[in-house]
């Protein structure tokens, strides 16, 4: 019986002690796969490839997913406004992958609208990354040139999101009495 338990009290020390004499190492850098904003800022390299990436997510390819046929960059959204605003005709609606917007059907339940959002915000989140990582550099010429080329892609996204959605008013007394309500 004494046995036991001393056998059991030796276990007990030694798992004590194990967890209560070890102590962790202070990391300066956190060891992960991904790199923190004032890491980016202190590197030029990494900085000059954040603001290469805003500058080509305008051709992204399916940044929303592989089921729609119009998400292939700027000049698809570009197109969808085309399309919406009735600046050209969609004649085919077999092989039309505006065809959605252009006759207006499917729009108001489907995922279809929302790669409009989805791609301008995630526009708008890699520009806004890459200014944060640029107020934590130096200010070097090249980084203050950097910051105009993401600050007119985000006026640029802004611009866009304007003129889709921002109210006009018309000369309809009715439209214009239920919008003001």
């Amino acid at each position: 019986m004494k046995k036991k338990y001393i056998t059991k009290l030796m276990i007990a020390a030694c798992l004590s002690s194990a967890l209560s004499l070890n102590s962790c190492i202070e990391e300066v850098f956190p060891e992960s796969s991904t790199a923190t904003i004032d890491q980016i800022g202190k590197s030029d390299q990494a900085i000059s490839a954040m603001v290469n990436s805003v500058v080509a997510f305008i051709n992204a390819f399916r940044s929303y997913g592989p089921q729609f046929y119009h998400d292939f960059g700027y000049s698809g959204y570009n197109l969808i406004r085309e399309s919406a605003c009735e600046d050209f005709f969609c004649h085919e609606p077999k092989f039309d992958f505006f065809d959605t917007y252009g006759v207006c059907n499917d729009l108001g339940d489907a995922d279809v609208v929302n790669t409009i959002w989805y791609y301008n915000y995630k526009f708008l989140n890699n520009v806004n990354n890459a200014l944060s990582a640029l107020e934590k550099a130096d200010d070097a010429p090249e980084n203050k040139y950097y910051k105009g080329i993401c600050l007119s892609y985000r006026a640029m996204i802004y611009m866009d999101l304007v003129r889709m959605y921002e109210y006009k008013k018309n000369r309809s007394r009715e439209i214009r009495c239920r919008s003001s309500q």
